[in-house]
């Protein structure tokens, strides 16, 4: 995602009069003629237009069922950025965003987060900001699993315990 500052949304009242949006499917439909709302970009993100305007629907779904601009970005829990169900939204900023990431091709321990060979585990979370925070260096990599889940725990709450391997 970009770092630039999302436009404003339209207001909710004008979103609940424009749109229907089913949480259990997480489909968003235009309200007068039930046309499921939107298109799938390049990034493979629901794009919806608004008075001209290319918002994506995830955020649109947010204010329209909180009422609420979201704080930052919204973070898909299972990392597929068309599935837009309400149980897979969350809000996060930068640094939460990156914890929920795939792992990297060229990935040793199949854990993000994790690199070494057996016997020596590095473990590190990288924030948005670029600063990398350096767990420690682990013997085991169930040790360095857990110690990883630690330190996610510790510096983002309990909402991100459960994020991609």
């Amino acid at each position: 995602m970009s770092s630039r500052t999302p436009r404003r949304l339209p207001d909710a009242a004008v979103l609940r009069r424009l749109f229907k949006y089913n949480r259990r499917t997480g489909v968003l439909t235009w309200g007068t003629s039930g046309r499921v709302a939107g298109y799938i970009n390049s990034s493979d993100c629901v794009v919806v237009k608004v008075n001209g305007q290319a918002i994506y629907a995830h955020r649109l779904i947010w204010k329209l069922v909180t009422g609420k601009e979201p704080r930052d970005q919204i973070d898909h829990k299972n990392r597929v950025k068309r599935d837009n169900r309400w149980r897979n939204l969350r809000e996060a900023d930068g640094s939460e965003q990156k914890i929920n990431v795939a792992l990297r091709v060229n990935n040793t321990s199949g854990h993000t987060g994790i690199w070494g060979r057996p016997g020596r585990w590095c473990v590190q979370i990288k924030r948005h900001d670029l600063v990398n925070r350096h767990v420690g260096i682990f013997t085991s990599l169930r040790a360095a699993v857990k110690a990883r889940a630690q330190a996610i725990r510790r510096l983002y709450g309990a909402k991100w315990t459960r994020v991609a391997k």
